[in-house]
């Protein structure tokens, strides 16, 4: 009856106080969730890494030889007893793309049995000159399927091409279980860095042996990778590998050895015949210039004669082209004379003609005149006549007058003489004197009709002489001009008598002329005969210089060709007889990049998994076993009823721990079954931003996961609940019944701060003292609060710490933008080539040469391997490399002091500034100083001058790398620089830190989600934890809230009084969260850092600020759900008597 009753009162309870009870089921749940999840995601991701392995065949060994391996060593390998199957594959690093865009293709065959390709779309190719593509490598360059591509593979040139054809079309999109995630490797081939791959059918191959073969391992597949079963199983079958490794090594030697041998005979044969065939060749050539030879002498000799010849006839030709342009000169002269004279004569004639009419006109007026003159002097001769008689006539008269006169005179003398009278002689004497008058006058008369006579006879005479004279100079005229017109026709006659005979000469000279241009055409075409002649000799000439330098260059490319066949002939014999043993290089699955980085993020998982779901669950379990201790405590009055009713202790403690029971396997169940299924899921579902083409997830239960978490909330929650019946029980009944007596108020330590305490209110001072009165509520509060700050700061800064890797190593430390490996085999002049490209290469900021090698480091009794990097003496290295401290930040310069080791090497190595490490091999024994521990995160390196190491060692350091930096740093063109660099013969390989570092982000991208599911259930369980422990509060302090709403407290004061305490609970749990989450943080980052690789300590005020107003967010809605709590609490109820 009692368990009867018992049990009804077990299940009345669990409805009673469902609210307790669900809260307790799901921090459990979320408790156990979180942690069988987390913890099962490693193992999960492992279990779905080999499923798809597993269902892709990846192969589990691949064997690379130095010489290629054959058919037989794939059929050696195949009867080893650990080997299910061995598959040759093909493969071959080309070139593709235009100049200034090469990208490296892998190109390898289509497999049968390992490393199976997936058709993402498409289907496969059956034709040598087909593909399928990468669909990664496909979707970012543009590629779809029926395109074709060009590989650099020049098939006409290259008589050692691996491949049949240099273009391929796509049939087909593919992924490859070798090349899971982003990273396609490295090559010496192009930029150092394979851009993607191509499958193509073996047939597409000209080799008559394989690159790899693929090995399956027997039992293998059954195991799950990443386990010590699988590698241990995989070890053995490499020791069998390796076992045989000499005795195939040595016959892949003899057959090539035999091979080679039978070709240097084939080639020493196929020399001697074209040796004698090119002796035959060189004699008939010779042969055919000494023919040549004497026809060009024989020919310069008959050219010499003619050229003789037409130099005599261009003598005398020439001679005569003298006589000619001399008399064609005096031709010239006599015709420009005779052009003269015949101007002059024009001129003459003109101005004869001129003058002619002139003087015909003259002479015409003066005919004129002189026929007037001469009618006029015959008028005038016939009037002077007529007056001559007159005159005579008239002068006789005087005469006879001046007789009769002078006789009368003579008669008056006598008269007078004689007397007589007077009166007669004055009559007379009149008369006389009057005749005397008329006599004078009449004499006067004929002085002056005989001077007008004179003049008229000297008029006339002269008139006649004028006449004359005219008559003369018209004579003269007309002589003249018939002289001028007989001087003209005389001089026109011998004008054109000198005018034939020029053109008589001019003919004659014309004529010479068409004989000396018959005879210049001759010479000419003579000339041009010898001209061609001279061409035809000058050609043969050069056609047979060129045929002596063409035999001579033959002969000696034919000797040079011999020479260098022969010596190439005796270097392969050399090669053949220096030919080493090949070597096999036997690798695993751990030496696929991808499958290891898949393992080590399954492994980071395995770290987060062992601390932060443990100090989740934790949380969980304390506030579990806090409920219900508190349940417990809560019901002493119901405890003390049983015990006096009879009940037994254990059937009473039985109810509670059933309780207890019930909640948390209940709470384990779900958190089990949920847990395990939806955070795996959720974490590789991110990884798969990363592994884009792994699809196959496995997710089983993992028992043992389970079991602990489920077996850790139940131990807690019962031991604690155990606790505290045991506790309770030992009471009597009695004093069980009755409610405890509350806490005596103290005096709390602020009371002792006159100042402070002053100037608090009431409200505030009963806040206080109800904070510190119940110590362990207010510590339990404090410690759950803390804890999911602490957990959600764990949460953001593990973010922070690990997102700002890549960014802090590749932008703030290692500030070069690609490293480029030399040829080992290179000589000076082909490095030297390589730095004059660098030097002229506009993008390249600077360069750098540097030695870096791989060394192991020991200290005491701790070994590491580390890169070690020597600097020039003339090189500024923080140019391409920042020395700081990661706390101070203090910059550091690399001297002969000592090396500088990076930090995380230092923590592995155990050592600090100050201590010194050695070199294990060659270089042992000597101690090297360490001057400074230099922040960096990303593998192990450590710095030293130059000069450093001649002093350590002795001999100056190999320089076989060289960095470089490109102007802004920019990703694509540091790529070019370095595709540029690449076609020099010294260049072996380059590496990117941007590719590294994008490597690095894409990880960390999907750690960050896996982070982020991290921060999510964090959240979520502060939010739990804070509803449970406000709950727990409100239902402890019923009386005591229904009291002062008894004292009239309204419901908003009521809240403002509990509101008051929650918030300084949460202030104060959220700083002591922020010092836990410091603490976790640091513990965590420590403990999920692999050895290669070391996360940043930091955690940003964003991560700080954030988490505090998730936790303050929280408790503002846990408060605001309280409220109505509050309203409902009954005065009533809650303050009748339990006595």
């Amino acid at each position: 009856m009692k368990k009867r009753a018992l049990r009804k009162e077990f299940f009345m309870e669990i409805r009673k106080s469902l609210p307790r009870f669900l809260s307790i089921l799901f921090i459990v749940a979320l408790g156990t969730a979180f942690y069988s999840g987390i913890q099962s995601s490693s193992p999960d991701m492992r279990y779905s890494g080999d499923a798809y392995f597993d269902a892709k065949e990846l192969s589990d060994i691949q064997v690379t030889g130095t010489m290629g391996v054959t058919g037989d060593d794939v059929e050696a390998l195949q009867n080893l007893k650990d080997i299910e199957t061995a598959e040759g594959v093909c493969l071959k690093d080309v070139l593709t793309g235009e100049e200034g865009q090469r990208k490296v293709l892998r190109i390898l065959s289509i497999p049968e049995k390992s490393n199976l390709v997936t058709i993402e779309e498409g289907e496969y190719p059956t034709k040598e000159d087909e593909c399928l593509m990468d669909v990664q490598y496909a979707e970012h360059n543009g590629y779809q399927i029926g395109d074709t591509f060009r590989i650099s593979e020049e098939l006409e040139k290259d008589e050692d091409a691996t491949l049949k054809s240099d273009t391929f079309t796509i049939t087909g999109l593919c992924s490859s279980p070798l090349y899971i995630s982003f990273s396609r490797g490295s090559t010496n081939v192009g930029n150092g860095e394979i851009a993607g791959f191509v499958y193509v059918p073996q047939e597409t191959f000209t080799t008559d042996y394989y690159m790899q073969i693929y090995l399956k391992v027997k039992g293998a597949k059954e195991l799950t990778a990443y386990t010590d079963a699988y590698d241990t199983t995989v070890a053995q079958a490499k020791e069998q590998v390796k076992s045989i490794e000499k005795e195939r090594c040595t016959r892949r030697q003899e057959e090539i050895k035999d091979e080679a041998q039978e070709k240097v005979s084939d080639a020493r044969k196929e020399l001697a015949d074209k040796k004698a065939e090119a002796d035959h060749k060189l004699a008939d050539a010779k042969k055919e210039i000494d023919d040549a030879k004497k026809k060009l002498k024989d020919g310069k000799k008959e050219l010499a004669d003619k050229e003789k010849e037409l130099n005599d006839g261009k003598k005398e030709l020439a001679e005569k082209e003298w006589e000619l342009a001399d008399a064609q000169q005096q031709i010239t002269d006599g015709r420009i004379q005779l052009q003269s004279a015949e101007n002059q004569l024009a001129e003459k004639e003109s101005e004869f003609q001129k003058q002619k009419a002139s003087a015909e006109e003259q002479i015409s007026t003066g005919e004129k005149e002189l026929a007037n003159g001469l009618k006029s002097l015959q008028k005038n001769q016939k009037t002077f006549a007529q007056q001559k008689a007159a005159f005579e006539q008239q002068k006789q008269t005087y005469l006879d007058g001046v007789a009769q006169y002078e006789e009368n005179l003579a008669q008056y003398e006598n008269s007078k003489k004689q007397g007589v009278p007077e009166a007669m002689l004055t009559q007379a004497k009149a008369e006389l004197d009057a005749t005397k008058t008329q006599l004078d006058a009449a004499g006067a008369q004929i002085t002056a009709g005989e001077k007008q006579l004179n003049d008229a006879q000297n008029q006339l005479d002269a008139a006649q002489k004028k006449l004359d004279e005219n008559q003369a100079k018209i004579d003269q005229s007309k002589q003249q001009l018939k002289e001028g017109e007989a001087q003209l026709s005389a001089a026109r006659s011998q004008l054109n008598e000198k005018k034939a005979q020029l053109n008589a000469s001019q003919a004659q000279l014309d004529d010479g002329k068409r004989q000396i241009e018959d005879a210049k055409q001759k010479l000419e075409d003579g000339q041009k005969q010898i001209e061609d002649a001279k061409a035809t000799i000058a050609k043969n000439e050069k056609k047979l210089a060129k045929g002596e330098r063409k035999y001579e260059k033959k002969k000696a490319k034919a000797e040079k060709k011999i020479a260098k066949a022969e010596k190439k002939i005796d270097d392969a014999q050399k090669e053949v007889d220096d030919i080493k043993e090949p070597e096999w290089t036997v690798e695993d699955r751990s030496d696929l990049l991808e499958y290891t980085n898949y393992g080590d993020n399954a492994e980071r998982m395995k770290s987060i998994g062992e601390v932060f779901p443990v100090l989740f669950f934790l949380v969980a379990a304390l506030i579990s076993l806090t409920t219900m201790t508190r349940m417990v405590e809560e019901e002493r009055t119901q405890i003390g009823t049983m015990k006096a009713l009879g009940y037994s202790k254990v059937d009473i403690a039985a109810k509670y721990l059933l309780y207890a029971l019930f909640a948390t396997v209940g709470g384990s169940v779900l958190g089990v079954l949920a847990g395990e299924k939806i955070l795996p899921y959720i974490i590789i579902r991110s990884y798969g931003i990363m592994y884009l083409h792994m699809n196959t997830i496995c997710i089983p239960y993992n028992m043992k996961f389970a079991l602990i978490a489920a077996g850790a909330a139940i131990f807690c929650t019962m031991i604690a609940t155990l606790e505290a019946c045991i506790r309770e029980l030992h009471a009597w009944p009695a004093v069980l019944m009755r409610p405890p007596a509350p806490k005596q108020g103290r005096r709390v330590w602020i009371e002792k701060i006159p100042f402070l305490w002053k100037h608090l209110s009431f409200t505030w001072k009963s806040t206080v003292r109800n904070l510190f009165r119940y110590k362990k509520r207010f510590f339990m509060t404090i410690i759950g609060i803390g804890g999911c700050m602490g957990l959600l700061l764990v949460g953001f800064g593990l973010r922070d710490s690990i997102m700002d890797v890549a960014i802090l190593q590749y932008q703030d430390i290692q500030v070069y933008d690609g490293m480029i490996v030399l040829d080992a085999d290179a000589d000076q002049s082909g490095q030297d080539e390589l730095k004059q490209e660098l030097a002229d290469d506009g993008s390249v900021e600077a360069f750098a040469e540097v030695s870096m090698k791989k060394v192991e480091f020991a200290s005491a009794d701790k070994k590491l391997d580390v890169y070690l990097m020597v600097v020039p003496d003339d090189v500024s290295i923080d140019e391409f490399v920042k020395f700081r401290s990661r706390t101070t930040k203090e910059a550091y310069e690399l001297d002969d002091q000592g090396m500088i080791l990076t930090e995380k090497a230092g923590k592995l190595l155990g050592v600090s500034v100050g201590d010194s490490v050695e070199m294990t091999g060659e270089h042992s024994g000597v101690k090297i100083p360490i001057n400074r521990i230099c922040e960096n995160y990303m593998s192990h390196f450590a710095y030293m001058t130059e000069n450093m190491y001649r002093k350590l060692y002795g001999e100056k350091p190999q320089y076989n790398s060289i960095l470089y930096r490109v102007t802004d740093r920019d990703e694509s063109s540091a790529e070019k620089a370095g595709e540029r660099a690449m076609k020099c013969d010294a260049a072996l390989s380059v590496t990117y830190t941007g590719n590294t570092k994008e490597q690095l982000d894409n990880m960390l991208t999907a750690l960050d989600s896996v982070i982020g599911v991290l921060i999510l259930s964090a959240g979520m369980l502060a939010f739990v934890v804070l509803y449970n422990l406000n709950n727990i509060n409100i239902n402890e302090r019923k009386r005591e809230l229904a009291t002062i709403k008894v004292l009239g407290f309204y419901d908003k004061e009521v809240s403002a009084y509990v509101y008051r305490e929650n918030i300084l609970l949460t202030i104060l749990g959220s700083i002591f969260g922020i010092f836990l989450g410091i603490l976790l943080h640091r513990f965590i980052i420590v403990t999920v850092e692999v050895d290669v690789c070391m996360f940043g300590r930091n955690i940003s005020v964003f991560s700080y600020v954030i988490s505090a107003l998730i936790t303050y967010g929280f408790s503002i809605l846990v408060n605001g759900v309280m409220y109505f709590k509050l309203k409902k609490i009954d005065m009533v109820e809650s303050l009748k008597s339990v006595e």
